[in-house]
């Protein structure tokens, strides 16, 4: 699920299930997702992840973290990514 504000993507969430994970299904969303809002026109990519998903992931894919929230899901961190498209 995405949206967008101010030349910007904002993605909200981007699952694959356990069963599918390790197959780049991830990347290939991920691309495609990026791949779209620069056809639209957008800029950049924003979102966030929690420390239990994939903030590693979205490094590898050439995401910059902004920030973290220490303990903002129960005692989970919360990561926010930055990317230029």
């Amino acid at each position: 699920m995405a949206g967008s504000c101010f030349e910007t993507l904002e993605a909200e969430s981007l699952f694959v299930d356990e069963a599918h994970r390790g197959k780049g299904h991830g990347r290939r969303l991920l691309r495609y997702a990026e791949e779209k809002g620069k056809a639209a026109g957008l800029k950049h990519v924003l979102l966030n992840t929690y420390e239990f998903q994939a903030p590693g992931f979205y490094q590898k894919e050439g995401y910059r973290q902004l920030f973290q929230i220490e303990k903002a899901f129960g005692e989970y961190g919360q990561y926010f990514f930055w990317k230029d498209l």
